[in-house]
């Protein structure tokens, strides 16, 4: 408690000095804004942190899609060139199926990061 304390009387005292005799409502008033002051700083760096964490993510789901079309494409043409009935034409088709599965969720994620920043 006295750290807390401490912390707020120094957000106070750097830009703001109180003159003896004080009043102790002129004291709660500024240990409050103090109080606030820091709640502000600790809401900014959070959200510094999430803009950070969801530029971060746009990132890697960019780098993720570029495979992921090689990926879709070469299965596409396998899937043009196989006869149905070949054993490896069901084996590509679920290739196919979770590389698409795995676009949707980059999707997903842009979504995410371009509502969010």
């Amino acid at each position: 408690m006295y750290y807390i304390v401490t912390a707020l009387i120094n957000a106070v005292t750097i830009d703001d000095y109180i003159t003896k005799p004080y009043r102790p409502e002129e004291l709660r008033a500024r240990i409050n804004v103090g109080r606030r002051i820091l709640e502000l700083q600790n809401k900014m760096g959070e959200r510094e942190k999430l803009k950070g964490m969801l530029e971060m993510t746009g990132t890697v789901c960019h780098e993720f899609n570029q495979p992921l079309q090689i990926l879709s494409g070469i299965s596409e043409l396998l899937l043009h060139k196989v006869p149905e009935d070949d054993q490896m034409y069901k084996k590509i088709c679920k290739i196919k199926e979770q590389v698409d599965r795995m676009g949707t969720i980059t999707l997903k994620l842009l979504g995410i990061t371009k509502n969010e920043t």
